[in-house]
């Protein structure tokens, strides 16, 4: 009685996390009718991810002996290693984005200390999903979809933005080559001057990707 109980129970997870699943890959009605769509991820909160306990965590605080540590947690902590200024790149990234400001390739502009201290996350909690679906015109004038897992198809190819008039190098790479891993999406508000109605608290979702950089002596062997 009780092997079967447990079996029912186990049943049961498994078929919540599948319509889970299935509802984070597909938005609401009214989303899904709005031609102007280009991306969708869900606002589910069912995975909360406490901000400041993850990086304490993982060793990546404000200290700066952690940041310039050459011991056995640089070389083995790939959790460090991600998570190095990760509240700070986050905190620019959102500002950069309430703000309008171009995106500069990976990053939108430097901000002062000041500056980024006035984009405050709600509760220091962001929330992660699994997947993010992207909405798109193909060549034959249709609407298609894509879908960015991390698990399943966790890696993407983006445009490159033009080079600096400044660079001397003769080659231009076209594309940025990067593995999503991680979904996010989080309540926040700003402090900062410049930002229409920044206390106002708005959800706001962003990926975080580890990019891919080019390997200038290998070749390819046949």
């Amino acid at each position: 009685m009780e092997k079967a109980h447990k079996a029912m129970k186990h049943h049961q997870m498994q078929a919540k996390r599948q319509h889970q699943h299935q509802s984070d890959l597909l938005p609401s009605n009214d989303l899904a009718n709005d031609s102007d769509l280009q991306y969708y991820i869900s606002s589910s909160q069912n995975d909360v991810v406490p901000l400041y306990k993850m990086l304490h965590r993982s060793g990546a605080s404000d200290d700066p002996a952690l940041k310039v540590s050459h011991g056995p947690r640089f070389t083995y902590n790939w959790n460090y290693l991600f998570l190095q200024d990760f509240l700070l790149k986050l905190q620019e990234h959102l500002l950069g984005r309430l703000l309008g400001h171009d995106f500069n390739r990976d990053n939108h502009r430097t901000f002062t200390p000041s500056e980024c201290q006035s984009l405050r996350i709600l509760g220091d909690k962001i929330y992660s999903v699994q997947t993010c679906r992207l909405y798109y015109t193909s060549y034959d004038i249709r609407q298609e979809s894509d879908t960015i897992h991390l698990t399943i198809c966790p890696y993407i190819i983006v445009g490159a933005p033009p080079p600096d008039q400044d660079e001397t190098s003769d080659v231009y790479e076209r594309f940025w080559y990067a593995q999503v891993i991680g979904i996010y999406h989080a309540k926040v508000y700003t402090m900062h001057p410049q930002v229409q109605d920044g206390g106002q608290v708005r959800r706001m979702e962003f990926l975080w990707v580890w990019w891919f950089g080019s390997e200038p002596n290998y070749k390819a062997q046949v």
